[in-house]
């Protein structure tokens, strides 16, 4: 049996270099596209009744975190020491301060609620509109040095030695 080869329907030349130049410009920007995409890196720590989780989010091959998510789910009796509503509503109150606090700033969403004596406390940084100094001031946290942007090295080496764990 005789083997066909299967072409374009353009019979002129230029239109099959056209085309080709066409599906050449098609893969070009369809991998530019894919080098862009945004990558997900999360790191997880439990202890003494808290679980904290870190989302950062960056572009292609890029260094810089776009994007911050810090999930923590409390469990207020045992960070509290105590059970009793009073410690629990005391600890509320401190919680959504914070929460509030966050909030305030440019680049910021934070959520918390409370469903009995667990708290949930969502906040979202998004890195390219925030005021790094005012975050820090908020986190009571001092800067040494200037920040503009978040290094994604720099986070993973410093979460790491503080016990955070990688979730791939």
């Amino acid at each position: 049996m005789k083997r066909r080869v299967v072409r374009p329907k353009v019979k002129s030349k230029s239109g099959r270099v056209l085309a080709g130049w066409l599906c050449t410009l098609l893969l070009i920007f369809g991998l530019a596209a894919c080098s862009q995409a945004t990558r997900k890196t999360v790191f997880v720590k439990t202890a003494g009744g808290e679980k904290t989780t870190l989302a950062f989010y960056t572009k292609g091959n890029n260094d810089q975190v776009a994007k911050q998510v810090t999930t923590l789910d409390i469990d207020m009796a045992k960070v509290m020491g105590k059970r009793d509503a009073r410690t629990l509503a005391r600890g509320w109150r401190v919680m959504q301060a914070d929460a509030k606090a966050h909030a305030r700033l440019r680049g910021v969403k934070a959520t918390v609620t409370r469903a009995g004596k667990m708290v949930h406390e969502v906040i979202t940084v998004d890195a390219r509109r925030v005021d790094f100094a005012k975050l820090a001031k908020v986190d009571g946290q001092e800067l040494i040095t200037k920040t503009d942007h978040i290094s994604l090295d720099n986070v993973k080496h410093t979460l790491k030695g503080d016990g955070y764990r990688e979730v791939k």
